[in-house]
């Protein structure tokens, strides 16, 4: 009975020193051991710096604590408000770029949502774009600079899709109103507005359109 007794009292030994924290170490409410030098998470999921980020404790030369170290989240895994001009990027929260400052035109939009250059699908007026469709082709309604939307009348010549002139006047300039051709006797279209009656591409009088 004796010894029966003795190897139970043994054997609860050992399972409360294995359940017990190692060299002195906390355990977290997750049952993570947290080794000396460090200290559970302010929302007890990991083990983190003593008195460092994560504690859900502010220091002097934190921006923030919110008691856990991950990203996305307002406060960064360093502590630092996560904020658009801050010269980190968090990813998470959409930033593809953060030159530390909220200004347009620079290569990095004022929210740092775009790097602003052509083909990303993202409208970057400050940068002259007018349009924006993910791409750099010519010729699908957006050119490949992004500024132009490839209309006739936007006084910007598109060859990609045909225009051969733009005058931005839209009847009675030197430009055809199709942006096709130059408006006038002799460029092969008949233009009504300029009272064409016929237009055979020349301007010689010896057949059977004349110039009047």
């Amino acid at each position: 009975m004796t010894i029966i007794r003795f190897t139970w009292l043994a054997a609860l030994a050992l399972a409360f020193a294995a359940c017990a924290s190692p060299n002195g170490a906390r355990e977290c409410v997750n049952g993570t051991f947290c080794p000396p030098g460090t200290e559970c998470s302010g929302d007890g999921t990991t083990c983190v710096t003593a008195g460092g980020c994560g504690n859900a404790v502010k220091s002097a030369t934190e921006e923030c604590d919110d008691g856990n170290i991950i990203d996305g989240d307002g406060c960064s895994h360093l502590c630092n408000i996560e904020k658009c001009g801050d010269r980190d990027v968090d990813s998470t929260a959409g930033e593809v770029c953060d030159d530390g400052n909220n200004t347009d035109g620079d290569g990095c939009s004022a929210d740092c949502k775009s790097n602003e250059t052509c083909g990303n699908g993202i409208l970057d007026k400050a940068k002259g774009e007018i349009c924006d469709d993910g791409n750099t082709k010519d010729g699908d309604g957006c050119s490949a600079s992004c500024k132009s939307d490839e209309s006739c009348g936007n006084m910007i010549v598109d060859t990609a899709v045909g225009e051969v002139c733009d005058d931005g006047i839209p009847v009675g300039g030197p430009c055809g109103p199709d942006c096709r051709s130059g408006q006038g006797c002799g460029n092969g279209e008949v233009t009504t507005s300029t009272g064409e009656e016929c237009d055979d591409g020349n301007v010689n009088n010896n057949d059977d359109c004349v110039i009047d």
